[in-house]
């Protein structure tokens, strides 16, 4: 899949010269396959992709949920913070609240900041709910706390 070079044709006539140019005729999906390449390039350094901030801040929190789910932890909420611009970069922030185990939090935390693209937490609040809280009537007596955090990933300043 060789790429063809332009032709350049001079005709002499008149004192005029007239210059003309064969471009390949699949130029632009040529052009559209380099652009995903590139997206998908900046997906594998760990930025995230999307067409703006809301739908990026849409995918850190599904990531949550998904999570959460997992772990059987309570996701109660989820809030988009303002987006900060850090040179070329573009910080997407979503502060998360949810209850769950210790180890819960740990397996969030853990597939938050280990896949790509890269998010990173912050902020961490972990507070252990009251005793009279609890669900005294469940089989298994587990610790539970109510945790508060940020959770931030980066896209390119440009989306």
């Amino acid at each position: 899949m060789g790429v063809q070079k332009p032709v350049q044709v001079a005709c002499v006539g008149s004192g005029a010269i007239v210059l003309a140019q064969s471009l390949p005729r699949d130029l632009a999906p040529r052009q559209a396959e380099l652009a995903a390449l590139k997206q998908r390039q900046s997906a594998q350094d760990g930025f995230l992709q999307g067409a703006n901030d809301t739908l990026v801040a849409a995918q850190i929190q599904n990531r949550i949920k998904s999570l959460a789910d997992a772990t059987k932890g309570e996701l109660r909420s989820t809030q988009v913070l303002p987006s900060q611009d850090e040179g070329k970069l573009r910080r997407i922030t979503v502060r998360g609240q949810m209850s769950t185990s210790l180890t819960g939090a740990l397996r969030v935390f853990h597939g938050l900041e280990s896949a790509s693209p890269l998010l990173f937490i912050d902020n961490v609040d972990m507070r252990a709910r009251p005793a009279q809280l609890r669900d005294r009537t469940a089989a298994v007596n587990t610790d539970v706390i109510d945790l508060t955090f940020d959770v931030y990933g980066y896209t390119h300043a440009s989306n």
